[in-house]
């Protein structure tokens, strides 16, 4: 890492967005003697907590860009900026190097293994649980024959990759959650190990089509070789992804809840069931995390681990006895016999449906956000079935009102405080107050964690 961070020295660099992943970035090219310029189209008044987090080195503007962003080696672009904006395509034009934070952060470190995990449903709890498969592997002392010693976790899941950099060596495990945001700008990424989830109608409003989000998704995997040496994991019971096995050179491993697999890893009986390089695989399932769409999760992450040699039964220790993440599907409280559930990562429609089919009934559902341009209808089957009421919040409250305010009483509350005081009030015991919002969070909060610990924080204060 060290020549790599070398290469820095004098290099003018200029970074995109002010949100985390550009600040750690920026932070990063002047410590290694870069001149460095960080700009972001936000006034300066909305931004005065990142001025206090940005090295004083780094020349900063706000409120615009000037062409001076342009007189630069190389743009680093933060994940919320597109590639098809101005101010990208523009650079393009100058001759300037233009990549992603991801990339960029890339291109500096060597470990031992990467795994990258994307799709659009249940890349975080895919992520937290490989990351504890590789953590739990070091304390019996199995990782010492496998070339490394820690493990660090990144990407989409909270810490961009520029952040913890110096933190890898040869000998570092590197898993990361990866978005589409975060893949568009990339062309060297190569993990070790690419891992695809899913894919349905998600970021449209962004990437224009489908077919689109998928190509981005699939750069995971654009620069693995039939080597022997690369790994696919695939969802089969994904039509999309059973697509992208045809055009990739990576050894391919399906995960499947349904299917038995010729190569790869099912669900049968409470038990999964596996063939991987002529050998077979078995062992009970019964996790503590529920719903058939956690399954899908512990068998993709358990098939991480098998195609990197772990002994089947860390692995199974390990899912049967995870507890899930922050923010999907997560029991706040009780009170009145009432109870709580922040699930504020359904951030798409799809999510959502997950979620209302972990309750069977009467669900007083919060939605609302930043509309991401899907349609809100698939969920009116699920709605009429389990719902009483819905509560909604935010930029796309009239949109969600306009699909789906026929089925069920609708109740516009503008704010999650809103929504909260009136689940508070209306809910009856054995009701299920579920904040699912199928939208971003950026319209009202800085992200889907901070929009779910305010969620925790008015729940906890009834």
């Amino acid at each position: 890492m060290g020549n790599k961070m070398a290469g820095l020295k004098g290099k003018r660099i200029s970074v995109l967005g002010a949100a985390k992943s550009g600040i750690d970035a920026a932070n990063l090219c002047v410590k290694y003697g870069a001149k460095v310029l960080l700009s972001d189209n936000k006034p300066e008044q909305e931004l005065r907590q990142v001025i206090g987090k940005v090295n004083p080195e780094v020349y900063l503007e706000f409120g615009g860009h000037s062409n001076k962003l342009f007189e630069c080696d190389i743009m680093i672009v933060s994940p919320g900026v597109p590639a098809c904006s101005e101010v990208v395509v523009n650079a393009g034009k100058h001759g300037v190097e233009v990549m992603a934070e991801l990339e960029f952060a890339w291109r500096l470190i060597s470990p031992a293994y990467a795994v990258a995990i994307t799709g659009t449903n249940g890349k975080t709890t895919t992520t937290t649980l490989i990351d504890r498969i590789f953590r739990d592997a070091i304390n019996p002392g199995q990782s010492k024959n496998m070339g490394y010693d820690n493990v660090l976790c990144a990407g989409n899941i909270g810490t961009p990759l520029s952040g913890i950099v110096e933190q890898v060596t040869e000998s570092t495990v590197l898993i990361i959650e990866v978005s589409s945001y975060q893949l568009e700008l990339c062309s060297t990424f190569c993990p070790k190990v690419g891992v695809l989830m899913n894919l349905t109608p998600d970021h449209l409003k962004r990437h224009g089509t489908m077919d689109r989000y998928a190509e981005i998704k699939q750069k995971v995997f654009d620069n693995h070789k039939s080597n022997g040496k690369h790994f696919a994991v695939l969802n089969y019971d994904d039509q999309y992804c059973r697509r992208v096995a045809d055009k990739i050179d990576s050894e391919v491993l399906f995960f499947s809840c349904e299917t038995p697999q010729k190569q790869g890893l099912w669900y049968s009986d409470s038990k999964a069931v596996g063939i991987f390089r002529d050998k077979q695989y078995e062992f009970n399932l019964s996790p503590v995390i529920p719903g058939m769409h956690n399954v899908s999760n512990i068998l993709a992450a358990t098939s991480v681990g098998l195609a990197l040699g772990f002994d089947e039964k860390v692995v199974s220790k390990t899912v049967n006895t995870f507890e899930g993440v922050e923010h999907r599907i997560e029991f706040v409280r009780e009170l009145h016999g009432v109870k709580y559930y922040n699930d504020s990562k359904a951030t798409n429609v799809d999510s959502v449906v997950v979620a209302l089919e972990s309750f069977k009934k009467n669900v007083v559902l919060i939605m609302g956000g930043q509309d991401k341009g899907s349609p809100y209808k698939p969920l009116m089957g699920l709605i009429k079935n389990r719902v009483k009421s819905v509560l909604l919040i935010g930029e796309a409250a009239r949109i969600i009102s306009g699909e789906l305010g026929h089925i069920v009483p609708t109740v516009m509350c503008k704010t999650l405080t809103g929504a909260v005081e009136y689940a508070h009030v209306n809910a009856l015991p054995g009701d299920v107050v579920l904040l699912s919002p199928a939208c971003a969070s950026f319209d009202q909060f800085s992200d889907y964690e901070h929009r779910g610990k305010v969620f925790k924080e008015l729940v906890n204060r009834l």
